[in-house]
């Protein structure tokens, strides 16, 4: 791996360590926390964050219909946090690689024990990074297609050439 993929490796991993204690100290908070009478509207944090997961799951796998060279496989939903899965339909590609390109940071499926044409996504950051991570998918997407698309014209130039001769 070259420096920056080190530097990005370690980065990711510290984020996550840090990422799993701060949740950790929430989830002991939030457990031992008696609800207040005082604030009956407010919903429960679990209730909060399982619809927050779910509309972010519906937003998700609405941009996955945008494009056929990527598939939404399912999303891991856990007490704070969620995760999805994504795989790279086009053959020899390497999911997380492509990923980088645009500066999406994911998972690549090799440290879970899948191939590297799956991604994990995290989908529990704040609102802003998911915004942001969504719109970088939608990126890829386009500049994966733009690359089929010129893939294609370019074979039937070679086919009509060839069948010029």
């Amino acid at each position: 791996h070259t420096h920056k993929h080190t530097h990005t490796y370690i980065l990711r991993h510290t984020y996550r360590y840090i990422h799993v204690q701060l949740c950790s100290i929430m989830v002991f908070c939030i457990d031992s926390h008696k609800p207040d009478r005082r604030f009956p509207s407010i919903p429960p944090f679990y209730e909060f964050m399982a619809a927050l997961n779910r509309k972010r799951v519906k937003r998700l796998t609405a941009a996955f219909k945008l494009t056929t060279h990527y598939t939404y496989v399912n999303a891991e939903m856990g007490t704070i946090g969620a995760v999805a899965w994504m795989k790279c339909n086009d053959p020899g590609c390497d999911c997380y690689e492509l990923l980088m390109e645009v500066n999406l940071i994911g998972e690549s499926g090799t440290l879970f024990g899948a191939t590297k044409d799956f991604v994990r996504l995290t989908l529990g950051n704040p609102d802003v990074e998911f915004n942001l991570m969504l719109r970088k998918l939608l990126v890829r997407f386009k500049k994966t297609d733009e690359f089929w698309k010129e893939k294609e014209r370019s074979l039937q130039r070679d086919n009509v050439v060839a069948l010029g001769k």
